[in-house]
């Protein structure tokens, strides 16, 4: 017994009538009536009874027919999916992501996107530090990275394909008795003010921007103190 054999079995039993029959499925009528037959042969049972103008399922054929539609809806299933996992369309895709990062709206918005786009993917969110993300996509152990670029070494930039998806700006924290709380901050202003700033070998490419946007306004940050932003970026 073969695939054909139960597709040609559904094809009558669908149309009642072997001629019909044929004709929808783009086979000859006498090999189709002889396949028909082989199957009975090989069942060693009756699946239609023969009528003077068609055909109609037998208590058997009716019975037959259930798994038939079964096993067949099961080998198109298999199909699909085949075909989905070689195309990119079925599978697991893990997706590192800093915490900070996704609150920004691009990010979520385009994961609903993605998620109803192909719903029989299924997306393994990772959250951690843009840094030990991008370690994590050279290395294997992530498909895609939601990272701040900031955090990329330069070689990072030459090794790994990248897409903006957003933008954040990158604010100034004082305290609320601070003397520069309550006015419009330009970088000069800073000349001689404590620091609190980001270690480089978190973030190399955003201490560097930081410290040349210092720089070019004529001072050297006083820094009393570094610190990883692993738990934020």
């Amino acid at each position: 017994m073969e695939l054909r054999h139960l597709r040609y079995f559904q094809a009558v039993a669908r149309e009642e009538h072997f001629g019909r029959a044929a004709q929808a499925i783009r086979v000859a009528q006498p090999a189709l009536t002889r396949q028909i037959r082989q199957l009975e042969k090989e069942l060693g049972l009756q699946l239609f009874e023969r009528l003077p103008r068609g055909v109609r399922l037998s208590t058997a054929g009716h019975a037959f027919l259930e798994e038939t539609n079964a096993i067949l809806d099961q080998v198109q299933r298999s199909i699909t999916r085949a075909k989905g996992y070689a195309s990119g369309h079925f599978g697991t895709v893990r997706v590192g992501f800093s915490e900070i990062a996704s609150r920004h709206a691009e990010v979520p918005s385009r994961i609903l996107n993605f998620r109803t786009n192909e719903p029989n993917i299924e997306l393994d969110l990772l959250p951690m530090a843009s840094q030990n993300q991008i370690e994590a996509v050279r290395s294997g152990a992530l498909d895609v990275a939601i990272a701040y670029d900031a955090h990329h070494a330069e070689a990072d930039l030459g090794a790994l394909d990248y897409c903006d998806i957003g933008a954040s700006n990158i604010m100034l924290a004082l305290y609320s008795g601070h003397k520069l709380a309550k006015r419009t901050i330009r970088m000069a202003d800073l000349a001689g003010e404590k620091f609190l700033f980001p270690t480089r070998k978190a973030a190399p490419r955003y201490y560097d921007r930081l410290m040349q946007a210092c720089l070019t306004h004529g001072f050297s940050p006083n820094i009393i103190q570094e610190t990883p932003t692993h738990s934020i970026c």
